[in-house]
């Protein structure tokens, strides 16, 4: 499969094993969308990184002795199969999956399935909003996250929209600020007058390390 990097951090956003939980990010390459805020598009191209197989990315992980793993992108589940298999052969670490909510969850089944999903929504601001499978925001478990990333009063209202219709009652929300299109505190405060039954969720890697440029791993 085709990684773009592995490497240890804390987990700076939400999970159900905290944020600042240690963890092992694998970083795959390649996606199918380019949101307007996106802070990796270093991974999109499928041609970054190197090809990796699961044996080869396992043993990798065992060198840092750390419970938990959050496989990101790029869009990790462009290599569907591969991700399946890695998956399996990682337990029984805790496995946390970040994606971008434009590709069917339906053919992931125990033990393929992750600890965790972590969905994007792609709100108007992003350009990618069309893209979405609004069928697998209804399907999502209690241990799953889905993740609002909010430009301005449109991407809320939008969100709130999303969070009523489509999303599962089952599973947990996050809502985002876009780095430096958003104050945080602005967006904090929209949640607290509207009693949104939601996370506040901010960045925190990019606190810790302010000086960790585009392409830049912690």
């Amino acid at each position: 499969m085709r990684i773009y990097s592995i490497f240890r951090s804390i987990d700076g956003e939400v999970n159900p094993y905290f944020q600042g939980c240690p963890t092992v990010f694998i970083r795959f390459a390649g996606c199918n969308l380019q949101c307007s805020y996106c802070d990796t598009k270093y991974a999109q191209d499928i041609k970054v990184g190197k090809d990796m197989s699961v044996e080869e990315i396992v043993e990798e992980i065992k060198k840092y002795n750390i419970d938990k793993v959050t496989i990101t992108g790029g869009e990790p589940l462009l290599q569907r199969e591969d991700l399946n298999c890695l998956i399996s052969k990682l337990r029984p670490i805790k496995i946390t999956v970040e994606t971008n909510g434009s590709i069917d969850l339906e053919r992931y089944k125990h033990p393929m399935i992750p600890d965790s999903w972590i969905v994007d929504y792609k709100l108007p601001s992003s350009g990618c909003m069309g893209k979405m499978k609004n069928k697998l925001f209804s399907n999502l478990r209690y241990n799953d996250f889905v993740k609002f990333v909010v430009e301005d009063k449109i991407d809320y209202a939008k969100a709130l929209q999303v969070m009523d219709q489509i999303v599962s009652p089952e599973c947990k929300v996050a809502f985002s600020p876009v780095s430096s299109k958003l104050q945080p505190s602005e967006l904090a405060d929209w949640m607290i007058r509207d009693n949104i039954k939601a996370i506040f969720n901010l960045q925190i890697h990019k606190y810790i390390w302010p000086d960790c440029g585009e392409g830049q791993e912690k």
